[in-house]
C-alpha cells in the first residue's frame, strides 16, 4: 500500500471513529454498494460489473432481499476496500441518497434479467426458439465444490437437456451430453449401442434418442411404472434397486428417458408423508422376528426392505438404527452359541471314534474344517477344550495298548 492509500485509509477510519448515533442496516449498505458499481459501470449488467469490482453479486442480493438464514452484513473491511478502487469516501457514501427507482428495481426480479436469449443448443433437439422457450427449473444459484457459481438453470422439455449460466454469464449444458455427443455422434449412428464408447449415463441417454425405434428398446410398462413411482416420490436409489434391472445401463435407459425427466421436471417439489416411527418402531421388530424365523441373517437392507424405508432412512433414525444394532447383536451372540455348542459335539465325537489312536492336535482341527489362529480369535475356550480333551485323550489311549 502506497503512501496515498495510507493516508485515504486514515481519513476513512478517522470518520468512523467519531461518536454517532447514526445507524445503517445491512440491507441499506448493499442497496448502496450496488448503486455505486451500477454508476461506475453503466454499461454493464450488474453481474458483470460486481465481477469487475471482485464483489460477490449474489451475497449482495441476498443481503438487500434479507434471504440469508442468519442476518448478516457487509464487513467493515470489503467495504472500505471496494470504495477505495472507487475513489468514494465513506462520508459521502453513507451519506448519499438512493433514489426510489433505484431501490424498487433492485427489489424486484427483473434484475435476473441477464438469460433473455437462453436457447437450447443440442444438436439433436427440435426447439425452435421462435415458438419454444427453456423452463426454469426453480435453482437461481448454486455454489460448487470447487467454488464456482452456477446460475438459473433451465430445462429443455423437448430434449431433456438442461442449462446454467457460469459465472462469465456463457450458457453451458450441465451433464455434458452435447459434449459426448459431439465427440461420438458418427460412430453412434453407425454402431448397434452394445458397441457404442462413451460414460453409461451418456449412452442411455442416447439409446432413445439417435435409434430409429424407441419402442425397440423401452418396455412400455416399466416404463409406466417408474412413471408412477416418481409420482409417489420414491428415491431413484429405491428404483435402482428394483429386481426387473437386467443392467445398470438398462436402469440408467429409463432414467433418462424423456418421459422420466419431462415428469421430474413439471413435478411439484412437495415432501411425502411424514414417516409414522412409532408405527414403523413396531414393523421393524416384527421384520426381526420374522428374520429369525427364517433364519436369515439380520442386515440394513433386509430390513429396511421390509418395513418401505431406505438403508439411508434406517441409518439416520436413531432409535430405529439401535433396535437394529441389538437384534444384529443378538443374532451374532445366538449363532456364536449354536456353532460353539456344535462344536463341542464333533470334538466329543471325533475323539470317541479314535478312542484307542493317538492324536495330534492338527488333526482335530483339520476335522473342524477351521484354523487354530481363528478359532482362538473367537473361541478361546474351544481352543483350550481340544487341547485338554486331545492331552486326555492320548494319555487313555496310551494306558489301554500298555495293559493289552
Amino acid at each position: 500500500m502506497n503512501i496515498p492509500e495510507q493516508q485515504w485509509l486514515e481519513r476513512q477510519w478517522r470518520y468512523l471513529l467519531q461518536c454517532s448515533d447514526a445507524c445503517y442496516p445491512p440491507e441499506i449498505v448493499a442497496q448502496k454498494i450496488m448503486y455505486v458499481i451500477h454508476q461506475q459501470s453503466p454499461h454493464l449488467s450488474l453481474r458483470d460489473a460486481c465481477n469487475q469490482f471482485k464483489m460477490d453479486y449474489q451475497e449482495l442480493l441476498q443481503q438487500i432481499r434479507g434471504t440469508h438464514t442468519r442476518k448478516r452484513s457487509v464487513h467493515i473491511s470489503t467495504l472500505l476496500h471496494f470504495l477505495s478502487q472507487t475513489t468514494t469516501n465513506i462520508s459521502s457514501f453513507l451519506s448519499s441518497e438512493l433514489p426510489l427507482q433505484w431501490s424498487t428495481y433492485i427489489d424486484s426480479k427483473d434484475v435476473f434479467a441477464m438469460d433473455q436469449g437462453a436457447a437450447c443448443i443440442a444438436p439433436w433437439c427440435t426447439f425452435d426458439p421462435c415458438k419454444d422457450q427453456l423452463s426454469d427449473t426453480g435453482t437461481s444459484y448454486k455454489k460448487m465444490k470447487n467454488n464456482r457459481v452456477r446460475r438459473k438453470y433451465s430445462f429443455c422439455s423437448q430434449c431433456g437437456c438442461t442449462y446454467y449460466f457460469d459465472e462469465q454469464g456463457q450458457q453451458k449444458e450441465k451433464d455434458g451430453f452435447i459434449e459426448a455427443f459431439n465427440a461420438c455422434q458418427e460412430e453412434w449412428g453407425q454402431l448397434t449401442p452394445e458397441h457404442w464408447r462413451g460414460s453409461l449415463k451418456h449412452i442411455a441417454f442416447f439409446r432413445t434418442r439417435i435409434i430409429l425405434s424407441d419402442d425397440s428398446f423401452v418396455d412400455q410398462t416399466l416404463l409406466d411404472r417408474f412413471q408412477q413411482a416418481v409420482l409417489e416420490h420414491m428415491t431413484l436409489n429405491h428404483i435402482k434397486s428394483w429386481s426387473c434391472w437386467k443392467s445398470e445401463s438398462h436402469y440408467l435407459m429409463y432414467r433418462y428417458h424423456i418421459t422420466i425427466l419431462r415428469l421430474k421436471h413439471n413435478l411439484k417439489k412437495s415432501l411425502g408423508p411424514r414417516l409414522n416411527f412409532a408405527l414403523k418402531r413396531k414393523e421393524l421388530m416384527d421384520a426381526v422376528e420374522q428374520i429369525k424365523m427364517r433364519n436369515e441373517g439380520i442386515t440394513l437392507q433386509n430390513i429396511a426392505s421390509r418395513i418401505h424405508i431406505s438403508v439411508a432412512t434406517l441409518r439416520t433414525w436413531k432409535e430405529g438404527y439401535d433396535l437394529y444394532l441389538e437384534a444384529k447383536r443378538q443374532q451374532v451372540s445366538e449363532v456364536h452359541q449354536v456353532r460353539t455348542s456344535e462344536r463341542y459335539n464333533q470334538i466329543k465325537k471325533f475323539l470317541s471314534d479314535h478312542r484307542h489312536k493317538t492324536l495330534r492336535i492338527k488333526e482335530v482341527y483339520a476335522h473342524l474344517n477351521v484354523r487354530q489362529s481363528y478359532l482362538l480369535k473367537i473361541s478361546p475356550d474351544v481352543t483350550f477344550f481340544i487341547s485338554e480333551a486331545v492331552r486326555v485323550h492320548n494319555n487313555q489311549s496310551y494306558h489301554c495298548r500298555n495293559e493289552k
